[in-house]
């Protein structure tokens, strides 16, 4: 099984994909751990200080990673991938500001993160891709969170 964990850089995925995964015994993966193990790094762009990747080949190296295991993927192209389920993580904006000056992200990034955040770019595009969701607000304890997903986690698998 392939559970998905995405949304913008600062939205809490991590924490709440490392928590999930030793929860459910599934294995933890980053998007960085795939990136690097697959060498998929291309080209520098120097204005948002960040490498470009092939989304075509982040998905082709996260099945290739995934075969015959349970998975937690922890990325916000995460919901990019066939995903047996996808968790959506938000937070308040101002949380989301907060965390990311934590971060020492530019003024450039932080607006542009919190832009996607507001046209709810990784919720959109899992709606498009018709994958089945869950929207958590990370802002409240991750054990809740981690409770709220295995409990929609058994309804959906039982159907319901």
């Amino acid at each position: 099984m392939l559970l998905s964990v995405t949304g913008v850089p600062g939205t809490g995925k991590t924490v709440v994909s490392q928590a999930l995964a030793r929860r459910l015994g599934f294995v933890y993966v980053s998007d960085s751990d795939i990136i690097d193990q697959f060498s998929l790094r291309e080209s520098y762009d120097t204005f948002m200080h960040t490498y470009d990747i092939s989304v075509s080949s982040f998905v082709a190296a996260v099945l290739t990673f995934c075969h015959g295991k349970d998975v937690v993927l922890d990325s916000h192209l995460s919901h990019y991938a066939p995903a047996d389920f996808v968790v959506v993580c938000q937070c308040p904006l101002s949380l989301l500001r907060e965390r990311l000056l934590h971060r020492g992200y530019s003024s450039v990034k932080i607006e542009e993160n919190m832009e996607c955040l507001r046209m709810q770019i990784c919720y959109g595009e899992t709606v498009e891709r018709d994958l089945p969701h869950m929207v958590i607000d990370t802002s409240c304890s991750v054990d809740v969170n981690v409770y709220s997903i295995i409990e929609t986690l058994k309804s959906f698998q039982a159907g319901v």
